[in-house]
């Protein structure tokens, strides 16, 4: 898959959604304090640079539909309300494919498949095991999100995935660069913002009650 590289188009993995609702709402253990708080501040600063015309976010659909399948009810709940509370903010939800083992999606095509092979081989060189289920199941929904970025034509995908960070250098070759969020943001040399943002309200206090009050 050849494509010019739009560095101001940027998918998002999904853990970094699932921090920034968490920190956003106190649901998090002391020690993951600063895990969540960077995660959320980085989420913050690219909703401010895509209010300013500086660049497109996207979330796979992907996330919607893991979340669906969530266990814990109440996380459940807080993290698809943030996907909503995200996608309010401008951010685009990028098509994904239908799979039978977590279902949604529009039917892959050929040129799914084939990119799909591509990034397994890069990420899973020694291949995945059987049954998809798990580990392996969280892993190819990982690569979801990598080839839903990749199919809408996205020029950068964030994560803090050590896998797919150490495979950056074979993944640009299919069409998109990988990079944490620390380290995109540095391109921009923008300094942290404190309290409001322009059009952002940081509106934590609401959901950080609930949270409290046993709703998460």
């Amino acid at each position: 898959m050849e494509q010019a590289l739009d560095g101001s188009r940027v998918a998002l993995d999904s853990h970094y959604i699932i921090h920034w609702s968490d920190f956003r709402c106190g649901a998090y253990r002391v020690p993951d304090k600063r895990l969540k708080q960077a995660a959320h501040e980085g989420v913050e600063r690219l909703l401010e640079l895509q209010m300013m015309d500086r660049l497109t976010v996207g979330i796979s659909e992907r996330f919607r539909t893991d979340k669906i399948h969530d266990s814990h009810a109440n996380r459940k709940a807080r993290h698809l309300d943030a996907l909503e509370a995200l996608l309010a903010k401008g951010v685009e939800l990028l098509p994904t494919t239908f799979r039978f083992d977590v279902g949604w999606g529009a039917f892959a095509t050929d040129e799914d498949r084939a990119c799909e092979k591509k990034l397994l081989r890069i990420l899973f060189p020694s291949g995945i095991t059987p049954p998809l289920e798990g580990h392996w199941l969280n892993e190819i929904n990982d690569v979801d999100h990598l080839r839903d970025a990749l199919r809408a034509r996205y020029g950068v995908f964030l994560t803090e995935d050590k896998a797919i960070l150490k495979h950056a250098e074979a993944i640009v070759n299919l069409g998109i660069r990988i990079s944490a969020i620390s380290g995109f943001l540095d391109e921009f040399a923008i300094a942290p913002i404190e309290g409001t943002r322009r059009g952002h309200p940081i509106d934590a206090s609401d959901d950080r009650a609930r949270f409290k009050a046993g709703e998460s």
